[in-house]
């Protein structure tokens, strides 16, 4: 096929390409407008365990950070309980229950880091 051979069928189907872009057009608009706007805002965390300043053996420090890594990774699990969540509802003024705020945020850790990620998913820009 040859550039004639494509021209030849525009010319000849015209009408139905025409036809398809405008209704594609009208479907992408009609989604767009009617879906809900969502927002994403997320907050990293480096955990670490306080040592002694003194001078520490290498055992003692890769205890530690065994630790934290081991630590960071029960901060998830409890990121979206009422203990942690009422107090930064109260903090913020929000007009939602934990629970409510539970569905909205969510915890990673990087396997083999100590970061913690915390995400808040919602519709209102204002609480997030």
């Amino acid at each position: 096929m040859d550039i004639r051979d494509y021209l030849r069928i525009v010319r000849k189907r015209w009408f139905s390409i025409l036809l398809l872009t405008v209704l594609g057009g009208a479907l992408a608009l009609g989604y767009s407008l009617t879906v809900t706007e969502t927002y994403r805002t997320t907050a990293q965390s480096f955990v670490t365990i306080s040592t002694p300043t003194t001078d520490q053996s290498q055992a003692l420090v890769f205890s530690g950070s065994n630790f934290a890594l081991q630590r960071v990774k029960s901060y998830v699990e409890v990121v979206d309980t009422p203990e942690v969540l009422q107090p930064v509802i109260d903090e913020l003024d929000l007009d939602m229950t934990p629970q409510q705020l539970a569905g909205m945020v969510t915890a990673t850790n990087p396997q083999q880091t100590v970061l913690l990620t915390v995400t808040v998913t919602g519709s209102d820009p204002q609480q997030i």
